[in-house]
């Protein structure tokens, strides 16, 4: 009994990532992308700064901006 409901709710699961990934093929299923721009700093000998900068609009059209960033020192901690 647990074995085919275990096949049953896997080939369910292999129907429904399939139909997913043909929505988002055919353009159906809007799919926001993201992309950052990564800069590179040297903020003093051996010291870099590593930053990844990305726009965003909320829900009421206010762009935001988010930046990552890693700071590697000159002795490789971070």
């Amino acid at each position: 009994m647990k074995c085919q409901t275990r096949k049953f709710f896997s080939w369910l699961l292999l129907i429904g990532a399939i139909t997913i990934f043909v929505l988002i093929g055919l353009g159906l299923l809007d799919v926001p992308s993201a992309s950052a721009a990564i800069r590179q700093l040297e903020e003093s000998p051996n010291q870099m700064i590593y930053q990844a900068r990305q726009s965003l609009k909320d829900q009421h059209g206010n762009t935001w901006q988010t930046i990552a960033f890693k700071r590697v020192r000159p002795d490789g901690n971070s």
